[in-house]
């Protein structure tokens, strides 16, 4: 006897045959579990594919599941020479990533082999933007230029979100540059006579932050 187009699953056979006298033998059961589906894997977190963080001990969280029974889970990252396997089909929590771009790749198989696999990747960045002032280039400058220009270069190999700066008594007087760019001229300023403090701010994707002040006497 044939059996064909079974659902997955466990199923117990065995066979029973008698002859004309109704003498009877049998086999021994067999246990079969039939398992033709993949398991299921899926990445929580990070959320989003290349996402920039300044976590160098960021946590991998990831669902698993199978119909029948998971067997294994392991991971590999960025050169994919080495397998690291997850006790108990666990998160990836113990590694301190280093300083730039990882590709992790998780894969889980079930007890009938059946192999599935997700990958995520994300940038370590916990360093600062560069920022500088190249005008003036002296600071604590005595000048009678009441429409100073401020100039003010800035770089991070990841990007800029924001650049913005603020002066004098630094109360609520935040005011955005914009970003994006490498360059940038705080402008259509008329300055008071007196001592002014301008500090300039910027951070970057990742939520680094970096500023730079100077200060100048109209």
């Amino acid at each position: 006897v044939n059996y064909t187009n079974l659902a997955d699953g466990t199923y117990y056979l065995n066979a029973t045959a008698n002859d004309s006298l109704n003498n009877k033998n049998y086999t021994e059961t067999r246990t079969i579990t039939l398992d033709t589906t993949f398991p299921q894997i899926n990445i929580t977190s990070p959320s989003s594919n290349n996402t920039n963080t300044t976590d160098t001990n960021l946590d991998i969280l990831y669902t698993r599941t199978d119909n029948i029974f998971l067997s294994s889970c392991w991971y590999s990252n960025d050169t994919y020479l080495v397998n690291t396997t997850l006790a108990g089909c666990g998160n990836i929590t113990t590694v301190t990533w280093s300083e730039g771009k990882h590709n992790v790749t998780i894969y889980v198989n079930d007890s009938a082999g059946n192999l599935n696999y997700t990958g995520v990747s994300f940038t370590i960045d916990t360093m600062g933007p560069a920022i500088s002032i190249l005008f003036p280039e002296i600071n604590n400058t005595n000048t009678s230029n009441m429409n100073l220009n401020i100039n003010v270069t800035y770089s991070d190999s990841r990007g800029i979100a924001e650049v913005w700066y603020n002066n004098d008594t630094h109360a609520g007087a935040n005011k955005s540059l914009g970003k994006g760019g490498t360059y940038f001229n705080i402008t259509n300023i008329t300055w008071s006579e007196g001592k002014h403090n301008v500090t300039i701010y910027v951070n970057d994707s990742a939520g680094n932050l970096n500023y730079t002040s100077v200060s100048f006497t109209i």
